[in-house]
């Protein structure tokens, strides 16, 4: 071993490693390989579900049905669903807490915003918006019709105080980042 190399024990490679602060890591996503690769999830699971619904009508015999049809829960699209508002949730935390590390204004509202994500994704899941639609029901008098789905109230209650809080944060995007808000808020709704 030449005299300039020296060997170190593990614990003080440990210890040299603990004192660096962190590194911060970048992360560079392609736009066009995401939108490929979710595109191609997409198109996969739109066409077994619609081998599902013909299996449904009796024109094809597919045994895993249940597991792609689109208006089912606990199934392929479902967990599809979850882990896209999941991803949303975790970019927004990222965006967060590098503006809260600068104490940049509206900082706290990609927070709220990951959180939000965050809730949709449980909900997504577990449906427990489901869980509100018969005491909704019962207790707004609804018999059916449009609000058949009574937790759409909730819902159409909270995106409106959502949405109204947000306009301050909106106005002082980009525009073409406002734009792409704004659209993406109504192909969810």
């Amino acid at each position: 071993i030449p005299p300039t190399v020296r060997l170190r024990s593990e614990a003080s490679v440990d210890a040299a490693v603990r004192s660096r602060p962190p590194q911060p890591v970048d992360l560079a996503l392609r736009t066009s390989t995401v939108v490929r690769t979710l595109s191609g999830c997409t198109a996969g699971l739109l066409l077994l579900h619609g081998l599902a619904v013909w299996s449904m009508l009796g024109g094809l015999r597919f045994p895993g049905r249940h597991l792609f049809y689109f208006d089912g829960e606990s199934n392929v699209p479902t967990v599809f669903s979850t882990l896209l508002l999941v991803l949303a949730s975790a970019l927004l935390a990222c965006v967060a807490v590098g503006l809260l590390q600068r104490r940049a204004r509206f900082a706290l509202h990609w927070l709220v915003l990951s959180l939000v994500f965050l809730g949709l994704a449980v909900d997504e899941s577990a449906s427990i918006h489901e869980l509100l639609t018969h005491p909704l029901r019962r207790s707004l008098g609804l018999a059916g019709g449009w609000l058949h789905f009574s937790w759409v109230v909730a819902g159409a209650a909270g995106v409106l105080a959502l949405g109204l809080a947000f306009v301050p944060f909106l106005l002082k995007l980009r525009a073409d980042t406002r734009r792409r808000f704004v659209l993406a808020a109504v192909l969810y709704l």
